[in-house]
């Protein structure tokens, strides 16, 4: 099983960022414009037992995926999917304070594509992608609450 993890750190409260993180409109704001991410079905705001099905282009192929939230708190945002190339993929964001804002760990535990699939789409290079995705994230994170004049 593959594992990776990337933290950064916020200059806003943890309730700022999590309020955020919890409003799906803000899920394509945040993701790698290169992924082209398109939701087809989600609630407004993420819900433990919800689902949201989504569309990304990767690899020149437009991929449908269906994800759901199992574990949703003030501190803590659980995904884990339901379909998608993955074998299996748990996605989890947590939310902690620290003395000038707030930390966001995001941690991603998966096995790679079986069959022919998984020839092409490794776990290396999964890591790569979420290593750079996750970095894009953080980046448009920032800007986005910047721009949203969020109060910090």
């Amino acid at each position: 099983m593959g594992q990776f993890s990337l933290s950064a750190n916020f200059e806003y409260t943890p309730t700022t960022l999590r309020d955020y993180l919890g409003t799906v409109s803000n899920i394509p704001l945040i993701t790698d414009p290169d992924l082209e991410i398109e939701i087809m079905e989600a609630p407004e705001v993420v819900t433990a037992g919800e689902e949201i099905s989504f569309s990304i282009m990767t690899g020149g192929f437009r991929q449908v995926l269906k994800h759901r939230w199992t574990t949703v708190t003030d501190s803590q945002i659980v995904t884990e999917q339901v379909m998608g190339p993955a074998q299996s993929w748990e996605y989890t964001q947590t939310i902690s304070a620290t003395a000038g804002g707030c930390l966001l760990q995001e941690t991603v535990l998966f096995e790679p594509p079986g069959g022919m699939l998984g020839v092409l789409v490794t776990e290396a290079t999964i890591l790569e992608s979420l290593n750079t995705g996750t970095a894009i994230r953080h980046r448009l994170i920032t800007e986005q609450l910047i721009a949203g004049q969020h109060t910090k």
